[in-house]
């Protein structure tokens, strides 16, 4: 960074404070308007992004030079606070690295221009960068306008440069606010992690708030203590079953076994009411059989006139008792209509989930591709064309001109039957940052079809997704046909429940989702008597709370107020960049590391990592936009307390790196190459052993995720490729066994310790497999928690087969598989698999399933 040194604005952006006095320069010439002398060139137009420069400038034309900034030209300097606490927190900014040559040129086209239109994004960020501009160019008050749109078309940039205005100062302050309570959480805690734990370690105000939810979300699944209940579903139908029908409900029984109920049980469990954008995608992983039509299920809903309670085998043996031989009578019949209306148009957070959950975007890739989408794509002959609205806002409000272009797409489209009687206009939040637009289209005549040619696969996913929303919007609700069945069966009463779509409505543009539990009932009459096919028991566990995807995290950090939507993808970048998260199979899992730096944070910095405070502190923040608050004053009142906590802090803080290395029985751990004692160290991996004599002796244990010191059977060391011993080595996943001659040999092996039983009974399944195109051995390997079977002479053999595939191929005899070694990995998973279900019936703990699996059993 450069010593270029400035700080904050007040009512209007304030200039510097005065620093050592500087050799006067001759102060060119004035023309009458204020500007200089030799100022009377085009207008300049500075922008954050080229691209962005590049679709304004195709509106501008030629009258207009227009430039970019490329994001910030200053900020805070890296290597130290770079905030004078004593003189009313005043922030020194520094130049960005990198951008001198940027300000230099902007500087003398400035210097050209009779005017400088400021046009960064409309939000605090853009507000701030250009105040930092203006400041860093120079540019006297009475030649600097601020431009803002929120669309990046002919119309909005026309109506913008119609109405320029003054920089925000209120807007500025806001931000300026955010970036000094940042900095100073930031700045004054890394240090002591860094002290007590290891360097490189960070905090942040609104990171540790988001850390604390994942920690205690991962201990609440760590401490959930299964409990066994069952229920009573019965199959019924109006007439007998042939045997090709008996069959067809026998493989249906089969392959679902009490799982689709539960797998509903587990999605709304984590939300108050499941929302389309909430909703993980089902993986298609086979077709299953169906229902044979005329056959539908109910469900036991009340025995003996109360809700039943069957928590084991006995009890649900006196119901199936009760109910065998009865007849099963319909008793009520009911129907409703019931309408289902769209959703709003997206705003930043609510299309962060749904891009999540539905097209499985990371919130940051979400937010870059939307980024490019608002900034203008090359759009044939009509040039680079911005697409979208702005991207990072609160609000859900509509343009009257977006509505009616949107009115006449479906009219014409779809017919006036999908059009209400009037637009749709939705309120948005009193928590909304600016009254800014939802995000939608620029255009509702720019279908997803129509620009197939000019994005890329994901560019064209998530707009399809955005103009799906917008469309949908303004269109009539769905109609459906919701029918509730109870049928009696001496004092048990079963539940049936169906819904028949009527119109489709916004549907036919959002498309219809369906319940996991929904199905098609047939017409039935009160006190008809109905065959039972089969009352089907399953026996089930209580799961444990949901771990946060990406969607469930960024709606809880929503609703708690904590942060704002456009610092969402930031934030969760952050705790994964950090190794304080991990994610798998698109859920978090908090790692030792996160949970230590947690733990340390709760137990000194406990008001900090509140949501309630956290909540409390955006409010501030908006109040200072509004101008309502001091943004000094808030920031004073901040760190009073604050100094209080930091200095308690570094006294309190316990050591954590450097205590002795005890095993399971609390014993010194001795080194492994020296034979001294092992002290408890700290990497971006999680926690290990290291020899206390380091770095005179680099000698190291590994621990497995529950802490324990990870031992490896002597038949697992030998590389599968070159023979030679595998030692443990760490990465950000967690453990695992890889080559001593790497990188001469990438020879590696997963620990049998860390696998599920099902990518055991998997690697069994394809052991000793050689590869059919250059003969080396074949492995079995996990990508996301999908198996696939690839050589192990990658890179120089790339080829591999998914388990279908696989099987296919070894049926064919195209794959050869050595039965000797395929033997000798069914015994290890019988015998891992005979371990772990001992431990479980000692522990009192159900039998291992997968994770992401329901458990079904009986």
């Amino acid at each position: 960074m450069s010593d270029t040194t400035d700080t904050n604005p007040s009512a209007k952006a304030v200039p510097a404070r005065p620093k050592a006095r500087r050799k006067a320069k001759r102060k060119p010439a004035k023309g009458k308007d204020g500007a200089p002398a030799k100022a009377r060139g085009k207008p300049l137009v500075i922008v954050e992004s080229p691209a962005k420069a590049k679709t304004i400038n195709r509106y501008l034309g030629g009258a207009y030079v227009v430039k970019a900034s490329v994001g910030h030209v200053r900020d805070l300097p890296k290597s130290k606070l770079g905030i004078d606490i004593e003189n009313d927190f005043a922030p020194s900014y520094m130049t960005i690295r990198g951008k001198k040559d940027v300000i230099k040129d902007l500087k003398q086209a400035s210097a050209k221009a009779k005017v400088v239109y400021l046009a960064p994004d409309p939000d605090r960020e853009g507000e701030a960068i250009a105040w930092h501009l203006k400041e860093a160019l120079e540019i006297p008050d009475e030649r600097v306008r601020r431009v803002t749109f929120n669309e990046i078309t002919k119309k909005a940039i026309q109506h913008a440069f119609e109405h320029p205005r003054d920089i925000a100062s209120n807007l500025v302050n806001a931000q300026q606010a955010r970036r000094v309570l940042d900095r100073l959480v930031g700045y004054k805690i890394s240090p002591l992690l860094w002290k007590k734990i290891f360097r490189g370690l960070s905090a942040g105000r609104v990171q540790s708030v988001a850390l604390k939810l994942i920690v205690e979300r991962e201990r609440e699944i760590r401490s959930f203590k299964p409990e066994e209940y069952w229920t009573i579903t019965a199959y019924l139908g109006q007439e007998k079953l042939d045997a090709q029908d008996a069959a067809q409900l026998a493989q249906f029984l089969k392959d679902y076994h009490g799982a689709a109920r539960e797998q509903k049980a587990e999605v709304t469990d984590s939300d108050d009411a499941v929302k389309e954008e909430d909703v993980e995608p089902v993986e298609e992983k086979q077709e299953k059989a169906r229902l044979p039509r005329g056959v539908f299920y109910a469900d036991l809903k009340r025995y003996k006139g109360q809700a039943p309670v069957l928590p084991d085998r006995a009890a649900v043996d006196e119901v199936l008792a009760h109910v065998n031989g009865r007849p099963f009578v319909v008793t009520r019949v009911e129907t409703k209509e019931r309408r289902d209306r769209p959703r709003p148009p997206f705003i930043t957070s609510t299309l962060q989930q749904a891009a999540s959950t539905r097209l499985g975007f990371s919130a940051r890739k979400t937010m870059q591709i939307a980024q490019r989408l608002y900034e203008g794509i090359e759009i044939g002959e009509e040039g680079p064309t911005g697409l979208i609205t702005y991207m990072r806002t609160d609000s859900v409000h509509l343009s009257d001109f977006a509505v009616n272009e949107a009115r006449e797409l479906i009219g014409r489209e779809f017919g006036e039957k999908y059009l209400p009687e009037k637009g749709v206009f939705y309120k948005t939040s009193s928590k909304a940052q600016a009254a800014h637009e939802a995000i939608r289209p620029t255009s509702a005549s720019r279908t997803p079809d129509s620009l197939a040619n000019f994005l890329d696969k994901d560019q064209r996913r998530l707009y399809t997704l955005i103009w799906e929303r917008f469309i949908a919007c303004q269109m009539n609700p769905a109609v459906y046909a919701v029918t509730s069945v109870e049928v009696e069966a001496g004092e048990a009463m079963f539940r049936a429940n169906g819904k028949r779509l009527l119109f489709d409505g916004h549907t036919r543009v959002s498309g219809l989702r369906l319940d996991p539990d929904e199905q098609l009932l047939p017409e039935m009459a009160e006190q008809q008597r109905l065959v039972d096919h089969k009352v089907q028991p399953d026996q089930h566990f209580t799961q444990p709370p949901p771990r946060f995807t990406e969607a469930s995290l960024v709606k809880t950090l929503e609703k708690e107020g904590i942060g704002r939507p456009s610092t969402y993808a930031a934030i969760i970048g952050t705790l994964q960049d950090r190794n304080y998260a991990l994610v798998e199979k698109r859920r978090f899992f908090a790692s030792d590391l996160g949970m230590m730096v947690n733990d340390l944070l709760v137990a000194n910095f406990n008001r900090i990592v509140q949501t309630d405070f956290t909540s409390k502190m955006e409010a501030q923040l908006d109040k200072i936009e509004e101008g309502e608050l001091d943004w000094v004053e808030v920031l004073r009142n901040f760190y009073a307390i604050f100094e209080e906590e930091l200095a308690d802090a570094e006294q309190k803080i316990e050591k954590i790196k450097g205590r002795d290395a005890l095993d399971e029985q609390g014993r010194p751990v001795p080194c492994p190459v020296c034979g001294e004692k092992m002290v408890e160290r700290w990497s971006r991996f999680g926690k290990f052993f290291g020899c206390s004599r380091f770095p005179e002796c680099k000698g190291t244990v590994p621990l497995d995720k529950h802490g324990k010191i990870l031992r490896v059977k002597k038949e697992d060391l030998e590389c599968p490729i070159c023979g030679k011993e595998l030692v443990v080595r760490m990465s950000r996943r967690g453990p695992f066994l890889g080559c001593s001659t790497f990188p001469a040999c990438r020879g590696t092996r997963s620990l049998d310790s860390e696998k599920s039983l099902k990518q055991l009974q998997t690697e069994a399944e394809f052991a000793g497999l050689s590869c059919d195109l250059c003969g080396k051995p074949m492995q079995t390997k996990f990508f996301r928690g999908r198996p696939f079977i690839g050589c192990s002479g990658y890179p120089d053999c790339k080829n591999t087969y998914n388990p279908q595939k696989a099987r296919a191929a070894m049926e064919e005899g195209k794959l050869k598989q050595d039965e000797t070694a395929r033997q000798e990995a069914i015994a290890k998973y019988e015998r891992i698999k005979a371990e772990r279900e001992a431990e479980a019936a000692e522990s009192g703990t159900p039998p291992e399933v997968d994770e992401d699996a329901p458990a079904a059993v009986g």
